[in-house]
């Protein structure tokens, strides 16, 4: 892993690591978040849900696992997307019984689960760290991309920065579940309401949109109920 005083880190990174880790916080491995937000799978019908996330540093990965409640029905439907080991996964399931459908296991939405992971790593900082798997390059004074590499899984993204450091949004190609297939797809997530947290600075509220070809399709939006962040046992060597 690279330190922050780096050479060869683009400035824009740089000043965000100086921002997001000011005292030099490298040590949590692991964050526990839950958010408060709404889902729009078609444009405009918004459903509202609560969403308990776990994202690792190392390995790479994530649990989360929402509950989308369908009012004026008492109905909720229980959602869960993973990345773990290379492998990405998203399920949706009524009241936990009631199989709605789910995806996993191919070389598609592994991609699209760690593109995610690489979009959402602005909740653990220490991701976005230069190392043997995250690679960085300068795009111009605001923007660098990030490359993201877990054994056959590749994931890339523009992350663009205020002036103060902060990561206001990142913006890619990631792939969207249509019908039964994958189709790769322009997306923006953006990032606001900047808090410091455990010696960090992390946003608490975001929105992620699709661009289609017929127009912006802002399908998920929320904001940090909590957050807590766990370091490695002692003696434990991080994966």
């Amino acid at each position: 892993m690279l330190s922050l005083g780096a050479k060869d880190l683009p400035d824009p990174l740089r000043r965000y690591l100086a921002f997001a880790l000011p005292s030099g916080q490298h040590s949590f491995q692991r964050a526990r978040i839950k958010h408060i937000g709404e889902m729009a799978l078609q444009p405009g019908r918004w459903k509202p849900f609560r969403s308990e996330q776990t994202i690792t540093a190392r390995p790479p990965g994530f649990i989360w696992d929402a509950q989308l409640h369908l009012s004026p029905w008492p109905l909720h439907v229980n959602v869960h997307d993973s990345y773990e080991e290379g492998v990405g996964s998203s399920s949706a399931s009524i009241a936990r019984f009631l199989r709605l459908g789910s995806q996993q296991g191919t070389a598609e939405i592994a991609a699209s689960a760690l593109w995610r992971y690489l979009a959402e790593a602005v909740w653990l900082p220490i991701i976005l760290l230069p190392s043997e798997r995250l690679t960085w390059t300068a795009v111009n004074d605001s923007t660098a991309r990030a490359t993201l590499r877990d054994g056959a899984v590749t994931a890339t993204a523009d992350f663009h920065f205020a002036p103060d450091g902060a990561v206001e949004r990142v913006t890619g190609n990631r792939y969207r579940a249509v019908g039964s297939g994958q189709v790769l797809t322009p997306t923006e997530g953006r990032h606001r309401a900047y808090v410091p947290m455990c010696g960090m600075r992390i946003p608490t509220d975001a929105d992620v949109t699709w661009l289609l070809a017929s127009g912006p399709h802002t399908y998920w939006r929320a904001r940090i109920e909590s957050a807590m962040y766990e370091r490695p046992f002692q003696g434990q060597q991080p994966g």
